[in-house]
């Protein structure tokens, strides 16, 4: 037992079945939890702990002196705010609150974009600088010593994590920006290194918090990183510097049972919080603190406090949580089976059902560990997905071809990356017309024949595919049309009536956007282009309008791409667009 102080604040020593553990509070004398924080993490040096780094430029941190006034706005295809897409003009509406698939983006059309690039430069460069320390200790700002609120874990604000997520979100916006019409390959894969040695930097962290925000970077970093070999920015060239990165940095699995540690501590501190002040003298449920901690009121309204204050072996409470999150652990490894998603729910049940307190404590305290562990798999399988595509990517170019199976890429791919994550056995892997097909069987561990499920949703038979992204042929159609030049592009003016059925690219203003019914085609829709005082009148029908997606919504007052044939109806000129992957929004 190390004392801290003096016998009241103190850190029991971690032995027994639950080593790595919080030792159980006796409820007589304080234990300093948040010093039990500090102790239980890897020794490391001021020198290779990223939070000092950090620190340095961002505000609210441990240490800093960075005004918040100072931090710079983002604002960028990942960190603008977005609202659920509206109807266009073909119907097309964004039924989720969703990021917009990434794609090449040009300063000139994006000048909000350009703007935050510009202004977030300074600390994206220092944010890159600091990926490069060893690991991120987060400093917590209290020494536990105080017998109040704002000493409680759950309490404690972790501004970095906001901070760190905004910087990777702009750390992939500055990569897809496109210099003399072209995005850097080398740039993109410095985007993907920073961001995965950020991720690794919060691997040994016990805060679900933290292991959350550094799942979402790598899962972003991931799918960024497909969407780059799918828009041409990666290629075969850049597959095999990028496989030799991957192999580096990115070769452990993602470990979502260090958080159990974690909540285990946000339980006992807080039940410990709820019986103090501690005088070594009986044992009283304070209401008031009670309220504090969950939230609920004491009174005849609440069944759950009534049940909580009558509770009279809070030690069996406390044991309870300490040996379910013991129990717990074997089953959150990486990887998923429903059998130990279910698990996790009995034994998070059986700890619920342990005593009056506990009902009480899990109604404001409980998380959804089944649903820390699928949040796991899934950046798990992103991962190992990814590293597959860029080692598929890296045969290609040595052999010219892509491999029949996924076991002829080599001893430098380790079958656990070429495992499914949520099956004993490989992803699937296919040539479909000689092109490569890589999913996973997702949650059901069933192979449900390639059906994509974008939501991994439980209720739904289906699997997650990687390669061929779905849906994606608008996208990158559009993305193509975007980086057409200028000088290829065809004015409004030169089109003429009798340049009948030629194909011309046009980049012009939408003014007007109309439709009425139509007796051979259902609906016919018009959009009236304007470009340097001469216009035009775009039509398509509603076979190409029901294949619009909400990132080709077309409005008055926006400027669109289009790839269209030129017609002379009436003796008026007019483009038709027989083929919704031919036009786009300007980026």
């Amino acid at each position: 037992m190390n004392c801290i102080g003096s016998s009241f604040y103190i850190v029991f020593a971690v032995l027994g079945a639950a080593d790595d553990y919080p030792s159980l509070p006796n409820l007589q004398e304080r234990i300093n939890y948040i010093a039990w924080f500090e102790q239980s993490r890897p020794e490391v040096s001021e020198e290779d702990n990223a939070y000092h780094a950090y620190a340095q430029f961002m505000p609210n941190l441990v240490g800093s002196s960075v005004r918040e006034d100072d931090w710079p706005k983002f604002e960028g295809m990942l960190t603008t705010p977005r609202l659920p897409g509206p109807a266009g003009a073909g119907g097309a509406r964004a039924s989720r609150n969703v990021d917009p698939p990434p794609a090449p983006w040009h300063p000139k059309r994006k000048t909000d974009w350009y703007a935050s690039y510009k202004r977030t430069k300074k600390i994206l460069k220092q944010y890159t600088a600091a990926s490069g320390r060893k690991t991120l200790a987060t400093r917590l700002g209290r020494d536990g010593k105080a017998d109040n609120k704002n000493n409680l874990i759950q309490n404690i604000e972790l501004h970095h994590l906001r901070y760190i997520r905004q910087c990777a979100e702009g750390k992939l916006e500055a990569a897809w920006r496109m210099k003399k019409g072209k995005v850097s390959p080398s740039l993109f894969i410095s985007a993907i290194e920073t961001n995965l040695r950020v991720s690794n930097q919060l691997r040994d962290s016990i805060l679900s918090v933290e292991q959350a925000v550094a799942w979402k970077i790598r899962t972003v970093t991931y799918q960024h990183a497909r969407w780059a070999f799918a828009h041409d920015v990666l290629t075969e060239e850049h597959a095999g510097k990028l496989a030799k990165l991957l192999r580096k940095i990115d070769k452990e699995p993602i470990d979502a049972s260090n958080i159990l540690k974690g909540e285990c501590l946000i339980w006992l501190d807080d039940l410990q919080y709820i019986y103090g002040p501690l005088t070594g003298g009986g044992l009283k449920l304070n209401g008031i603190r009670y309220k504090e901690v969950t939230g609920q009121n004491m009174g005849s309204s609440n069944r759950f406090g009534l049940g909580a204050r009558i509770e009279r072996d809070p030690q069996g409470a406390a044991k309870a949580i300490l040996d379910a999150y013991v129990a717990m652990e074997e089953h959150m490894q990486p990887g998923f089976t429903m059998h130990h998603y279910r698990s996790l729910g009995v034994i998070a049940n059986r700890m619920r059902d342990a005593n009056k307190l506990t009902k009480a404590l899990m109604l404001s305290l409980g998380a959804n560990y089944g649903r820390f562990y699928q949040m796991a798999a899934i950046c798990e399988s992103e991962r190992r997905a990814t590293r597959l595509l860029v080692e598929l990517f890296a045969y290609k170019q040595k052999k010219g071809r892509w491999p029949k199976k996924l076991t002829k890429l080599g001893k430098k791919v380790p079958d656990n990356i070429k495992q499914d994550a949520f099956r004993d056995k490989q992803f699937v892997y296919m040539l479909l017309d000689d092109e490569p097909v890589l999913y996973s069987v997702a949650l059901n561990g069933e192979d449900d024949g390639g059906s994509h499920d974008p939501d991994w949703n439980f209720s739904v038979d289906g699997d997650y595919i990687y390669w061929p992204i779905p849906d994606s042929e608008n996208v990158l159609a559009a993305s193509k049309l975007n980086r057409v030049p200028d000088k290829d592009l065809t004015p409004i003016s030169a089109i003429d009536a009798d340049d009948q059925d030629k194909l011309v690219t046009v980049a012009a203003e939408v003014k007007e956007v109309g439709s009425r019914p139509s007796k051979k085609h259902g609906r016919r829709y018009s959009v009236i282009l304007s470009q340097d005082g001469a216009t035009i009148e775009l039509i398509y029908y509603q076979s190409v309008a029901d294949e619009l997606t909400p990132n080709q919504e077309i409005k008055p007052g926006i400027r669109i791409r289009v790839r269209a044939a030129v017609e002379n109806k009436n003796k008026t000129r007019r483009l038709k667009l027989k083929d919704p992957k031919l036009i786009a929004i300007e980026e």
